[in-house]
């Protein structure tokens, strides 16, 4: 769940930049973010940097041109860090003019700006980049991850608090809330009757009844052009619902070079990048099969 903006600042003068810092974190808590700030005055040794991003992943580099005298200046850092973090936007700054900053360094891809516009530019960097990932997809994934992290915490309560108060009655509550749930959805069955429009009754499933009713219909319309789609809806189940169920129902435990450990319950699953490209081909190759069952359906 990406609620944090990371921030590495190198600066041997914060006070400086401590007003430009504050900018954007205010822009950044408007956007929903929580602005994550590592503030470096000493550059260290190379194998020191290397490690920093060895450690950590980082959105936004920002740079002082002159540090300390002790220290190698913004120029030389500049070429260390895009030694060990070659895809993160660079910030470089002075009280120099943009171009003059610019002909003193010799790396592509490094913002310039003088110091005293710092502010504005920074929340330029930064919107452009988090719209990105403001997208209708990255909402339902946010909020997938967000309710499953709220249901492992909210068990977590359940497990804390029951022993402080009657367990017996709490187990009875829950018992009579379930029921009570599935009666509710029995008498919105018994009511609709047999006569209604076919959503009414679709939207009584859930995603796996729904794909076998849909198979049985299939194989009932016997249409031979069908026959490979209805072989790959039989999979549909353990392609699509049970890794969404893995990812929706679990909470991030770690990740660690890539690799994601999902917890629910007592049973952890892990995922890494080939996983989700496996899963972006399995969601492309099944839109392509429901695209062909409505088109030999029409």
């Amino acid at each position: 769940m990406k609620l944090e903006y990371n921030v590495l600042w190198f600066d041997d003068r914060p006070k400086n930049v401590a007003s430009a810092q504050e900018h954007i974190k205010l822009k950044l808590a408007r956007m929903g973010f929580d602005l994550k700030l590592d503030c470096r005055q000493d550059v260290g040794s190379e194998e020191a940097i290397k490690n920093i991003f060895r450690k950590k992943d980082y959105d936004l580099l920002v740079v002082d041109y002159k540090l300390k005298e002790e220290d190698r200046d913004g120029s030389d850092l500049i070429k260390i860090i895009r030694r060990y973090c070659t895809a993160t936007d660079i910030v470089f700054y002075s009280s120099e003019t943009p171009a003059k900053l610019r002909s003193k360094i010799s790396v592509d891809g490094v913002y310039c700006y003088n110091r005293n516009d710092l502010p504005a530019n920074l929340t330029y960097i930064i919107e452009s980049r988090l719209r990105k990932v403001l997208d209708l997809n990255q909402m339902r994934g946010l909020y997938l991850a967000a309710v499953a992290d709220f249901d492992h915490l909210i068990d977590d309560l359940f497990h804390r608090l029951v022993n402080k108060v009657d367990k017996e009655k709490y187990i009875d509550e829950i018992l009579n809330t379930t029921s009570s749930f599935y009666k509710k959805s029995l008498e919105k069955i018994e009511k609709l009757g047999g006569d209604k429009e076919i959503d009414k009754y679709t939207s009584l499933l859930s995603s796996q009844p729904k794909i076998q009713v849909l198979v049985k219909i299939l194989n009932e319309i016997d249409d031979e052009r069908l026959y490979p789609y209805i072989n790959s809806l039989a999979n549909y189940p353990d392609a699509i619902l049970v890794p969404r169920n893995q990812l929706a129902h679990a909470m991030e435990k770690s990740c660690t070079q890539g690799k994601y450990v999902l917890k629910n319950s007592d049973k952890e699953t892990e995922f890494n990048f080939d996983d989700f490209l496996n899963l972006r081909h399995k969601i492309l190759d099944y839109r392509d099969t429901f695209e062909r069952i409505d088109m030999y359906t029409k």
